[in-house]
């Protein structure tokens, strides 16, 4: 038998204790499972431990990577309080020392107060930080518990339709004519998945669900086949653990229609 009648009569005299169990009852529910996608699916495993002479490890993270050697890659970031997904961001590295990566915080404030980072309409141009970085930051000022770097490896070509895209934004604001990069804050996830629909594919589905939560795209992320996801946890200056996905053949990429937007390169 619910009790929901019950403490709502026990708090009927008092309006704002009302509107507060109101509050929860409508919200709670929403809450569930947002923190499902910061789980590994079945199959995920922590990189193994690798020396000098082991020729079979993993590709070199690219927090760890020189930005003149930083191979092309395309990183998603999901974010996590105690409760839930909290926020999510991107960047894009080309692996080319003239073009260097560039970082998409979507209505977060990094880098507001310091102009020599560059920030032109949410995107980080002249210092975007690496996984490493962002931890620090969002630790440091934020005490988020989390944080999951999604990492595919990409063609050079893909690399710079993704940052052209970008760019395209950063540039040219709500008169962009590709993607529009400034965002309205809290909508983050909104944005970051339309990017990903648009220029994602081959890799990522076009047809990613839109969610105002970022645990739920997460959560479609893992089954986006990343080449490896990292995983923040502890200190600010705490190394990250790399999962690799399995090696299942079965689970090998699945390659989605080629883009929808035409960009040059």
């Amino acid at each position: 038998m619910s009790h929901r009648p019950a403490i709502l009569v026990r708090v009927a005299k008092d309006g704002h204790a009302v509107a507060a169990v109101v509050l929860v009852l409508v919200v709670a529910p929403t809450l569930i499972g947002c923190r499902a996608g910061s789980t590994a699916p079945p199959g995920w495993a922590p990189a193994p431990p690798t020396t000098p002479t082991d020729s079979t490890h993993p590709p070199t993270p690219v927090s760890t990577a020189p930005i003149a050697t930083e191979p092309p890659s395309l990183q998603v970031y999901i974010h996590y309080t105690h409760t839930h997904s909290s926020h999510t961001a991107l960047r894009v590295a080309t692996g080319r020392p003239f073009d260097p990566p560039v970082f998409w915080d979507p209505g977060g404030a990094y880098g507001l107060t310091k102009p020599h980072y560059g920030r032109h309409h949410d995107v980080v141009l002249h210092r975007p930080p690496d996984p490493a970085v962002w931890w620090d930051y969002r630790k440091t000022w934020l005490r988020e518990p989390l944080l999951l770097v999604f990492e595919w490896d990409l063609t050079d070509a893909h690399a710079h339709r993704l940052r052209n895209a970008l760019l395209d934004g950063a540039h040219h604001g709500r008169d962009a004519t590709h993607f529009q990069t400034l965002t309205t804050p809290g909508l983050c996830n909104f944005g970051v998945t339309d990017y990903l629909r648009a220029f994602g594919p081959p890799l990522i589905d076009p047809d990613l669900p839109r969610s105002f939560w970022p645990d739920t795209l997460a959560r479609h992320l893992w089954k986006q086949r990343p080449d490896r996801v990292l995983r923040f946890q502890g200190p600010a200056d705490a190394k990250p653990t790399v999962l690799l996905p399995p090696p299942d053949s079965s689970l090998a990429k699945t390659r989605y229609p080629q883009f929808q937007v035409s960009l040059g390169q």
